[in-house]
């Protein structure tokens, strides 16, 4: 006997809903299993890099390696997919890593507190803002001679004190890497100091006299040396 045509039509829509749940939920499924989350192997990326370590909403989150195309390493934090907290990085340097940065990060740029080694052997200590010196911190030059104060947007700015390889010492005012306001210079050797103004680098006016037993300012470590600066 035929199914009437109601009943098939009933039949039909009760198999077509059916199917209708199954597909989001299919596609729900496949979804979630495509997304990575907590611990996970090694993850190969399409620029080259590779990275091992937690994710959380298909980003990495938590703590992991990050090995770069180029043989760079980062290891530590990270967040929303970028480093992010505190981590190490190294360069990949003449067929090894070398130790570049220690401290903090955000949104995968040097942030907060952290020690940078350059290659020539200089040393900063200190503040960091979007990878750039910003803030209070310490920079031991290559050749010895050292800066302690201000810093803003990699450059010195503000109040500093700079110590010579030659032993002389001025304290005073930055302005991009410059002095520039007032200031005082303090020629050790010759027990002289000035007291002055400067304008981008250049003494404007200034009075000289004797260097009294307290006057000069305290290196922090790590200062001082020989040579003519």
């Amino acid at each position: 006997s035929k199914m009437p045509v109601s009943s098939k039509a009933q039949l039909s829509s009760l198999q077509d809903s059916r199917s209708g749940e199954r597909a989001p939920q299919l596609w729900k499924t496949w979804d979630n299993l495509a997304k990575k989350s907590g611990e996970h192997a090694t993850v190969f990326h399409t620029n080259g890099n590779k990275y091992r370590g937690q994710y959380a909403g298909n980003m990495r989150s938590g703590q992991g390696t990050l090995l770069f195309k180029n043989g760079d390493k980062y290891e530590g934090e990270f967040q929303n997919d970028r480093q992010d907290g505190f981590g190490t990085h190294w360069v990949f340097e003449q067929g090894k890593l070398r130790l570049q940065y220690r401290g903090g990060f955000g949104d995968g740029k040097r942030q907060g507190q952290g020690v940078f080694a350059y290659k020539d052997g200089g040393k900063y200590e200190g503040e960091w803002l979007a990878g750039k010196r910003h803030g209070q911190g310490k920079m031991i030059f290559a050749d010895r001679a050292v800066y302690e104060g201000a810093w803003m947007d990699g450059k010195r700015h503000g109040a500093g004190t700079f110590f010579l390889t030659n032993g002389d010492i001025f304290q005073g005012e930055y302005l991009e890497d410059m002095k520039d306001g007032p200031g005082t210079f303090f020629y050790v050797k010759a027990n002289k100091r000035y007291d002055g103004v400067w304008s981008r680098d250049v003494a404007k006016c200034g009075l000289y006299g004797a260097i009294a037993d307290d006057d000069l300012p305290a290196a922090g470590g790590g200062g001082g040396g020989g040579g003519d600066g």
